[in-house]
């Protein structure tokens, strides 16, 4: 038991020693089992040079286990092209919705617009005898409209 391998500790031994053991464990697992495909399997580890033979090991191993970890996706099993044809449908819907809502926004945003400059035509119209007052509320509204911006900003 003292010279079995643990997979998770890290393994200070060259690779000539984790080479050997390999082969090693190789061996004894076709001695043990009798299968068809063995005399294949050793020329095939003889043809690959001894310096890559643990590489090689390495790379057909996670191959082997990966395939026992792969799991089936029963919504893409399910997946018809019917399917894609109504989610491209959905998606062409949700684009003119979109396109309608921002119409709405843009033209709600020039009636406000709108709606601020002919009140500030209309102060501007009654206040014009009271100089220091216009400048007063002008000022006052250009603070407020240059604080507003400066906050949307640094959003």
């Amino acid at each position: 038991m003292a010279n079995e391998i643990d997979p998770i500790s890290y393994d200070d031994r060259s690779d000539n020693e984790r080479e050997d053991q390999r082969n090693k464990s190789l061996e004894q697992n076709d001695q043990d089992e009798s299968s068809v495909g063995d005399s294949q399997t050793e020329e095939f580890f003889e043809s690959i040079p001894e310096q890559d033979r643990g590489k090689v090991f390495n790379i057909i191993e996670e191959k082997f286990f990966s395939g026992f970890m792969q799991r089936s996706n029963s919504f893409a099993d399910k997946l018809t092209p019917e399917h894609i044809g109504k989610v491209i449908d959905h998606a062409d819907e949700r684009d003119k919705r979109d396109r309608e809502d921002s119409d709405k926004q843009k033209s709600f945003h020039m009636k406000i617009l709108v709606i601020g400059l002919l009140f500030l035509g209309g102060i501007i119209w009654f206040l014009h005898a009271d100089k220091d007052l216009l400048l007063t509320i002008f000022t006052s509204v250009a603070s407020f409209v240059g604080g507003y911006g400066l906050g949307k900003s640094k959003q």
